[in-house]
């Protein structure tokens, strides 16, 4: 998604590991769509169909999301495309909290991994 202007601040952010702004960044942009030319439209919405496609096996969920609002865009339905969109913006919020859960339980795991070395050193 990032590779489009209008999407370019959603993939920054996601590349950057900021899921929340990614988040915030789609939920502006679904606001933007009754602002754009049907062409500008089916563009976005073959945009959708591609970001559906790298993420379906990864985040099936937030991939039907996507390619919600891609099919809505093309039937010239925005409600129904910005519904979608804000549906995938709390995947993409959610994933960002499993994201972080996970690495704070990878520093805890660490952290007990140290101290059971050191019990072991008998430091």
């Amino acid at each position: 998604m990032g590779t489009f202007g209008a999407t370019a601040p959603i993939g920054q952010k996601l590349a950057a590991g900021d899921y929340t702004g990614a988040a915030q960044a789609l939920r502006d942009f679904a606001n933007q769509l009754p602002n754009l030319d049907p062409a500008s439209r089916a563009a976005i919405a073959q945009k959708l169909r591609e970001a559906a496609a790298s993420q379906a096996a990864t985040n099936p969920q937030l991939a039907q999301q996507l390619q919600d609002a891609a099919d809505a865009l093309d039937r010239g339905d925005i409600a129904a495309a910005q519904a979608a969109l804000n549906g995938a913006a709390d995947q993409i919020a959610q994933t960002g909290q499993a994201l972080a859960a996970q690495s704070t339980l990878s520093g805890v795991l660490g952290d007990l991994g140290a101290i059971k070395r050191d019990v072991a050193n008998g430091v």
